[in-house]
């Protein structure tokens, strides 16, 4: 009788057991979970854990949990499921890419508005367009195909730097069309400070204060990063979130633009089609 119950209760046991591996594995891969990389020389039951690829924690992180681990038990083999470049070994090419789009895309609206104020305004949205598909295909064949920095998939990592620039460039000129000259310090606040630090590139999101983890899940900086990093290591379990969050972000900003824009345009032509008044000479 009580071999009966203690069968039973292992059987249990080991069904819950891989069950719950199972769950951790897919976990692993899908990029939902933070680490599950413990590998016993001596057990039968194996996972890992990943370095760059993990969503939650940057890959310095990672690194130092798996020196962790070895270090208290050498027993403990660690297998690392998403491993990074030999060419970007800290994790940082990601964040450096989005950097790069975003410079481009803002200072070079700020140059055409400095050295071509007079251009017509179907110029000025053809030129941006233009900018944000080959600025954006020109990066990520560079960073790819030509240096290998990274693996990027070429046509999802365009279209991601492509809205990243687009969201950029739109607020610039957005700002240009509102308050002139001054534009340079809310774009630079927006763009820059609180792009570059809750953007998660070069610290992972749950890792920054409270306020910065949030903003980097609905900035355009910061979506950048988590698509890129989902498209690179998790081609198979990408999140939609954050193609939306800089979807949204693109296109509103771009129409504002180009709305803003036209309704400046029209006030000046009114002004000046109006007649000047008649000045009456003194007798």
């Amino acid at each position: 009788m009580v071999f009966e119950i203690l069968i039973s209760f292992l059987c249990r046991a080991w069904r819950r057991a891989r069950a719950s591996l199972s769950w951790c594995s897919g976990a692993v891969r899908s990029g939902s979970a933070a680490s599950f990389g413990i590998e016993f020389a001596r057990h039968p039951l194996a996972s890992a854990i990943q370095a760059r690829g993990d969503r939650r924690f940057g890959c310095a992180e990672g690194s130092r949990r798996r020196e962790r681990i070895a270090t208290v038990d050498p027993g403990v083999r660690v297998r690392d499921t998403h491993p990074l470049s030999v060419h970007d070994p800290n994790g940082l090419n990601i964040f450096y890419l989005m950097l790069v789009t975003t410079i481009v895309g803002f200072l070079t609206v700020f140059q055409v508005r400095a050295n071509a104020r007079q251009l017509p305004r179907r110029h000025q949205i053809a030129f941006v367009v233009g900018l944000a598909l080959t600025a954006s295909l020109v990066l990520t064949l560079v960073d790819g195909p030509l240096l290998n920095r990274l693996t990027l998939p070429v046509p999802e990592t365009w279209g991601i730097l492509a809205l990243q620039l687009l969201a950029a460039a739109s607020f610039t000129s957005l700002m240009v069309v509102l308050i002139g000259r001054w534009a340079i310090l809310p774009t630079f606040l927006f763009v820059v400070v609180l792009g570059n630090a809750s953007s998660g590139g070069a610290v992972s999101s749950p890792l920054l204060p409270p306020a910065f983890a949030f903003f980097s899940q609905w900035h355009p900086s910061g979506a950048t990063v988590t698509a890129l990093r989902d498209a690179i290591y998790f081609a198979h379990h990408q999140h939609a979130r954050p193609i939306v969050v800089l979807a949204t972000w693109a296109i509103p900003l771009f129409a504002a633009w180009l709305w803003v824009s036209r309704r400046r345009e029209a006030s000046v032509t009114q002004a000046e089609k109006e007649p000047l008044p008649r000045t009456v000479a003194a007798p």
